[in-house]
């Protein structure tokens, strides 16, 4: 039996009072902003692409033939195009240029499957060149070369957008999209996304966010300034009962188109809404993550989350999460506070033991 749901044609909008705040998550349809073919364009004239190749140690876990059917059916769009192709580990190595002629790539295919991955990963290894129309850079984002706070590239030296693509499971996928969203670019994720619909997301220009104007709002967030798919969540909190969101858009023929969305306090909350934030929050957070461990740490507290340095656990117990100094449930609140403000508490952080029993 095959059931067809229609799409919503308007916003959907959820709120949630949840510590003092009250959020909003709103999922505002592609067709309120314009059809498919008004919100993206493939990019036209493009004569150069630039191939960044993570050859990284961590590169070992990429998987490659889901990589190289993704070149092949770029390969089949654009048949007749000047490649130039860089390997980059804790250095850049020499450019090799490639010339793809009536769909050919052996050339491409052969330097790519001879990259020996070892060593570390430095992504700011590589300086763009001006004749470049558009960059794929293939990596998982591990960036572990000199300090820890050293993993963004100088965004104002790309005139062409990076399109970030990753096929490994345990990549930096906050990294590597705001990488991408910073420079016109995409965050591909090749574990997530069939061949087709990462073909199709790359080499386009798409409609962009590019301007917001709030009323009653603050901390306004969206995971992508790029509108992809069917819905563009957007999330933030209230100040009052009501606010008022003015979003604009570009889209790829240089017009423009504004949408308002009203946000009013609902009395039936979601459940969704406080964490949807958390989440967008952790992710803007997570582009510099060493910078910004320690705030990271605190939401995923706070909104009983999973982060990139801690664990799911298990507590029973009002003492557990005084020990771990996680916020409980309504319920446990009160001894909580009081067991806290009392200092009756064991003051230990979790433990490499406790870490390992919480996997």
């Amino acid at each position: 039996i095959l059931v067809s749901i229609p799409l919503a044609k308007r916003e959907q909008v959820a709120t949630q009072t949840f510590k003092g705040e009250t959020y909003f998550y709103a999922q505002l349809p592609s067709r309120m902003i314009g059809e498919e073919a008004q919100l993206s364009q493939p990019l036209s004239k493009i004569k150069t692409i630039g191939i960044l190749w993570d050859g990284s140690g961590s590169g070992k876990a990429r998987d490659r033939d889901t990589e190289l059917r993704l070149i092949q059916s770029i390969v089949n769009e654009h048949k007749n195009v000047a490649i130039r192709f860089q390997v980059v580990r804790d250095q850049a190595e020499p450019v090799k240029k490639i010339a793809i002629r009536n769909g050919d790539w052996k050339e491409l295919r052969k330097q790519i499957t001879d990259v020996r991955y070892d060593g570390a990963s430095n992504l700011k290894a590589f300086v763009p060149h001006d004749s470049v129309d558009a960059y794929l850079f293939f990596t998982d984002g591990l960036s572990n070369y000199g300090s820890e706070d050293g993993t963004m590239l100088n965004f104002s030296a790309f005139k062409a957008p990076i399109f970030t693509i990753s096929s490994s499971p345990g990549a930096d996928s906050d990294l590597l999209r705001a990488i991408a969203d910073k420079t016109g670019g995409r965050f591909v994720d090749l574990t997530k996304q069939s061949g087709r619909e990462s073909t199709k997301s790359l080499l386009s220009n798409r409609a962009v966010l590019s301007a917001v104007q709030t009323k009653g709002l603050k901390d306004v967030l969206v995971s992508s300034k790029r509108m992809e798919g069917e819905f563009f969540p957007i999330s933030g909190i209230l100040e009052g009962e009501t606010g008022q969101l003015h979003l604009t858009f570009l889209l790829p023929d240089g017009s423009k188109k504004t949408v308002a969305l009203p946000i009013v306090k609902k009395p039936d909350a979601s459940e969704i809404a406080a964490k949807e934030w958390a989440r967008m929050k952790i992710s803007a957070l997570g582009s510099d993550f060493y910078g910004n461990k320690g705030r990271i740490e605190a939401l995923g507290k706070k909104f009983a989350l999973v982060t990139r340095n801690t664990s799911l656990i298990v507590l029973d117990r009002v003492e557990d999460y005084v020990r771990y100094e996680i916020e409980p449930p309504a319920e446990l609140k009160a001894a909580y506070d009081r067991m806290m403000a009392d200092g009756n508490r064991t003051p230990l952080r979790m433990t490499k033991e406790d870490r390992k029993s919480t996997r």
